[in-house]
């Protein structure tokens, strides 16, 4: 008995303790010129791919990574741009990884500079482009605008309470994840935030949100080689950083997973796909 009112007393406090709390604008840190930055990242995706064939299957699994740790410096930066317009990028570490074997990519031990030329990005190492093993990777990061769209569309537009949720605007957000081709069902797609928790960390604000996305896929894109029977993608993101514009301190775990069944001419195809994806950035010295 004597358990039970405690345990109901410290519900109540710590219920209390978030009523009590103001809300809190979430604004995310946007790029200074002289901002210096160390980014690290680990990713891994484990796919499982199944294409049947008169009967016969044809089964490939593999596992792919990245691990890259990396010193950004802004250089330049246009008005209320997401990315810089010219920065350097120091990497300490660049590898990548197909089930046990390790590639050191070209950029390692190297400073690049990143510049948008027009539209587009460039990079270049000592006035060289750099290999195109690091480039198409570049290019997924700085030349892909619709991932900056759905950054912005996925966080909350009012000021939140810890506790409180925010619905992410479905229409909006199916253009940023898809790409290449891939469409999804905006009629059905469920994405929502959650603002679990706020404090202050050495006089700024910080929280930790939970981002979740969950959509049908109706489209590969492409040639049509293959028809969509079902299929799905989910993202789930937790991010634990500075909320008050005031700093790029932050890290987050994402979790994506992408399944599809799908038919050909004289074939079907399966692909269950999941890629967990970790970044950490800190201020550097300058």
């Amino acid at each position: 008995m004597r358990k039970a009112l405690f345990a109901g007393a410290l519900v109540a406090l710590v219920a209390a303790s978030a009523a009590g709390q103001e809300a809190i604008e979430i604004k995310m840190d946007k790029p200074r010129v002289g901002d210096r930055v160390k980014i690290t990242v680990t990713e891994k995706t484990d796919s499982d791919l199944t294409i049947t064939v008169g009967g016969n299957d044809m089964a490939k699994k593999e596992v792919k990574g990245k691990s890259f740790v990396y010193v950004d410096e802004v250089l330049a930066v246009a008005k209320d741009a997401p990315k810089p317009t010219k920065m350097t990028r120091t990497y300490e570490k660049a590898e990548t990884t197909t089930d046990a074997k390790s590639t050191t990519l070209s950029v390692e031990g190297k400073k690049v500079l990143i510049e948008k030329k027009g539209d587009k990005y460039a990079y270049t190492v000592d006035g060289k482009p750099v290999a195109a093993d690091a480039a198409r990777i570049l290019d997924a990061e700085f030349n892909k605008q619709d991932k900056d769209e759905a950054r912005d569309i996925m966080f909350p537009k009012k000021n939140l309470k810890p506790g409180e949720s925010w619905r992410i605007d479905a229409e909006k957000l199916t253009k940023g994840l898809g790409g290449e081709g891939l469409k999804l069902d905006a009629t059905k797609i469920e994405a929502s935030g959650k603002l679990t928790k706020a404090y202050k960390e050495d006089g700024k604000q910080f929280a930790v949100l939970e981002i979740k996305v969950a959509a049908p896929i109706t489209d590969l894109g492409g040639k049509g080689e293959v028809k969509v029977k079902d299929g799905s993608l989910s993202v789930s993101m937790t991010g634990d950083g500075c909320v008050d514009g005031t700093s790029p301190k932050g890290k987050s775990t994402t979790v994506m997973e992408f399944k599809i069944n799908g038919e050909g001419t004289g074939f079907t195809i399966k692909l269950n796909a999941k890629t967990t994806e970790t970044r950490t950035t800190v201020p550097a010295p300058k």
